[in-house]
C-alpha cells in the first residue's frame, strides 16, 4: 500500500520514522518542500472538509460513506476545473 503525504517537519521526526518502519507494508511518499501549490487535489479536498465535514453528524462509518459519496455526486453537477493562479514567483527557500 502507499500513502502520499505532504513533507510537514512531523513526518521528519523519530517517532514517524519508527513508525515507518514498523509498519513494512505500507510505502510512505513525500511531495516536495514547498510544493503544496502543485498540488491540486488539496483544494478538492479541502471543499468536502469544509462543507461537509467540518460541522457534520454521522451516525457510523457507513453514514459518512454515504454522505460523502453524496456530497461528490451532488458537487460533480457543477464542478469546474480549478483555476491555476500561480503567477510564477521565485519561492524563498
Amino acid at each position: 500500500m502507499i500513502a502520499i503525504s505532504d513533507n510537514f517537519s512531523s513526518r521528519t521526526t523519530t517517532e514517524a520514522s519508527d513508525c515507518f518502519a514498523d509498519h513494512p507494508l505500507w510505502r510512505f511518499l513525500f511531495t516536495a518542500k514547498h510544493a503544496s501549490w502543485l498540488l491540486q487535489v488539496e483544494i478538492f479536498f479541502s471543499i468536502p472538509a469544509r462543507r461537509l465535514l467540518k460541522r457534520g453528524a454521522f451516525s457510523s462509518e457507513h453514514d459518512l460513506a454515504q454522505q460523502m459519496l453524496a456530497f461528490v455526486e451532488t458537487y460533480n453537477q457543477t464542478a469546474r476545473p480549478f483555476n491555476w493562479t500561480y503567477t510564477g514567483k521565485v519561492l524563498a527557500a
